[in-house]
């Protein structure tokens, strides 16, 4: 049935594609059970989707709105990544126009997820901490947007996931960058130093990338504040570190640190 759905969306035909979910909606929605809730679920998933495709904001948010309204309370874990996949969809969708619906959305989706055990979660929850945070930055709420980026240090203590260490090298290389903005140098390299802390034993070459790309960052710093010295050692363990790192950004890193 997806199969047909996603053809007819493949062929352009937006509006068959819309009308063959709404139909199969419509008649899943007369049976019971947990097959059934899974099957109205993704298919109002694949709706809004080929509705945001079509440039149909507003209609994908009231699908999404539906989605969350009818299956809110749903306990389980397909229910909850699915109730998130809506979530992560409006606030897509907002984001094209109204930055502050945008927010609201990010904030629900922390509330609703930040205690949840799943370990998918996590990325999409450090995801809207990271939104959340530029929000605050953009409107120049300082201290609040400084919070968010400590609260995703914290909340990483626990998350797992494959690109979950990037996403926290992301966030506090944006509070560095806040910190050396706001002309607090000492915060700054203390940040770069927590990316050290947090990422050291990654075992993947892109988080380790982003290790050595805060110490190099740090030892520029530390240039630019007069201390050459100790600038110069930070390039020289980075050399150290990282020379036989495969990856392109610690590779990169290591070269700079060279110059």
């Amino acid at each position: 049935f997806w199969q047909k759905a996603q053809l007819l969306e493949f062929s352009h035909k937006y509006d068959a594609a819309v009308a063959l979910l709404d139909e199969w909606i419509g008649l899943a929605s007369r049976l019971e059970g947990y097959s059934a809730q899974q099957f109205i679920l993704h298919s109002l998933s694949e709706k809004a989707r080929i509705l945001e495709q079509q440039g149909r904001d507003h209609d994908a948010i009231i699908v999404c709105d539906e989605a969350i309204q009818r299956f809110g309370n749903v306990k389980d874990q397909f229910g909850k990544s699915t109730l998130l996949k809506f979530l992560y969809q409006k606030a897509r969708a907002f984001a094209k126009w109204n930055s502050d619906a945008e927010y609201a959305v990010h904030e629900e989706i922390i509330r609703r997820f930040r205690h949840a055990p799943e370990n998918e979660c996590w990325e999409s929850i450090l995801n809207s901490f990271l939104s959340k945070a530029r929000h605050l930055k953009f409107n120049r709420k300082i201290d609040e947007a400084l919070s968010t980026y400590d609260d995703i240090a914290r909340y990483c203590i626990k998350a797992k996931g494959e690109y979950v260490p990037n996403l926290i090298a992301e966030a506090l290389m944006e509070k560095a960058d806040l910190q050396i903005e706001l002309r607090d140098h000492n915060g700054a390299l203390a940040t770069y130093d927590k990316i050290d802390q947090l990422l050291r034993n990654a075992k993947n070459h892109l988080p380790l990338g982003r290790v050595a790309e805060a110490l190099v960052r740090k030892a520029r710093l530390l240039g630019e504040l007069g201390n050459a010295e100790e600038a110069i050692s930070i390039c020289d363990m980075v050399v150290s570190r990282f020379s036989g790192v495969d990856g392109y950004w610690a590779r990169e890193q290591t070269a700079e640190a060279f110059l």
